[in-house]
């Protein structure tokens, strides 16, 4: 969600987010740590997931996948229990896979976002590039 302890403890409902940023740091040290965070505009967005992006990395984390926050299920909801949180800002699909590109521009790391974007292959359209895997679908 946030490296940011003060939002882990509100956001996440961790009562501990000192403890758990430390064991993460160790974990970075020790094996491939590939870490996911949902996208909340206005809350963990812009500075904030820059300064996470960084702490990631500066620890060793090979990775950060980012989800875009879905209210309603025009935005991509799945389990039909909207709003998860009332009143909050969405960003636009557009806008998220802005943000994750130029986040994959800034770090060393891999960067992707879901639902389906990654920088990196042009997800989510990346077969088209594979003829020979076209051919085979019926």
């Amino acid at each position: 969600f946030a490296t940011d302890p003060a939002l882990r403890k509100r956001w996440m409902h961790d009562p501990t987010p000192e403890v758990s940023l430390t064991i993460l740091e160790r974990l970075c040290g020790e094996i491939e740590v590939y870490a996911a965070a949902v996208v909340l505009p206005g809350i963990n967005d812009g500075a904030v997931l820059e300064h996470t992006c960084e702490w990631l990395e500066d620890r060793g984390a090979k990775g950060l996948i980012l989800m875009r926050f879905a209210n309603e299920t025009e935005q991509g909801l799945i389990l039909g229990n909207a709003p998860i949180i009332k009143g909050q800002q969405v960003q636009s699909v557009e806008s998220f896979r802005d943000t994750v590109t130029n986040l994959r521009k800034k770090f060393r790391m891999k960067i992707s976002g879901t639902p389906l974007w990654d920088p990196e292959i042009g997800s989510p359209f990346t077969i088209r590039h594979e003829p020979a895997l076209i051919k085979k679908l019926p």
